[in-house]
């Protein structure tokens, strides 16, 4: 059998014993490392002393009675003695070194448990990892899930931004038509004694009459101040026209604001 080889704290090797091996190991708890050293085997144990002495003292009358003795029964006895006591040491060893490896067995035995108890731990732990790898994966999956959905609903925001800026500029350009169209025929209807000429009475009519279109609002006092201006002529109406089509006007300018 191979030998096996176990760390040693001092240069003889001691039996470490755990009160009861695995046992000491709760579910979720450390290894308790206070362990109880026993002593180290040694060459000749006490017993094995005592033994060894009262051999030797045995042997030695037993060798003396054959020496000064030769009755039949002293030397029958006697070599009974001189056999009996060295094989009477023999065996006190051999009890010896048995009692030594059922101690070492022991020790064995109990660290073999503790392993057995570390290893059923290792296993949790590496359960519960698994368990936790799955759950970060999951949780992987349904990120990349969210943001695949944010993506989409950015775009689809954009899209639907972009359509509403399209139907706004329809809108407004659909308004400018409308008031384009109708602003000197408006201007005409509000003409009442026929002169080409706007009073106040007829300019607000033009302005009540303009707002009426849906999506504008009239600046009035700019608006009458360009008529006054123009010294109240309706002609002076493609002015009005002229700052309805332009762009470059700044806006604080301008003589309508499109409404939303």
């Amino acid at each position: 059998m191979p030998d096996i080889e176990a760390p040693a704290p001092s240069e003889a090797t001691p039996l470490v014993t755990k009160a009861e091996g695995a046992g000491d190991i709760e579910e979720g708890g450390e290894l308790d490392l206070d362990s109880r050293l026993l002593k180290p085997v040694k060459d000749g144990s006490i017993m094995e002393i005592v033994v060894g002495i009262l051999a030797a003292i045995t042997f030695a009358a037993s060798a003396a009675i054959l020496i000064l003795h030769h009755g039949i029964l002293v030397v029958v006895s006697g070599v009974f003695g001189v056999g009996l006591a060295p094989y009477a040491a023999f065996q006190q060893t051999k009890i010896t070194h048995a009692t030594a490896m059922k101690q070492t067995n022991e020790f064995f035995q109990k660290q073999l448990n503790i392993l057995k108890a570390l290893n059923n731990q290792l296993i949790g732990q590496v359960a519960d990892m698994t368990k936790s790898i799955d759950s970060l994966e999951d949780m992987e999956k349904t990120l990349e899930v969210v943001q695949s959905m944010r993506g989409d609903c950015q775009q689809g925001l954009e899209e639907i931004l972009k359509t509403e800026r399209e139907i706004a500029a329809k809108t407004k350009s659909n308004v400018k038509n409308d008031l384009l169209g109708n602003i000197m025929e408006i201007s005409l209807n509000c003409d009442l004694d026929g002169d080409m000429k706007m009073s106040d009475d007829e300019v607000e009519a033009v302005i009540q009459k303009i707002e009426g279109i849906n999506g504008v609002d009239v600046r009035e006092e700019k608006f009458r101040a360009m008529i006054e201006n123009h010294g109240r002529d309706i002609l002076s109406l493609m002015d009005v026209a002229k700052n309805l089509l332009s762009d470059d006007i700044p806006d604080e300018d301008k003589l309508f604001v499109y409404l939303n």
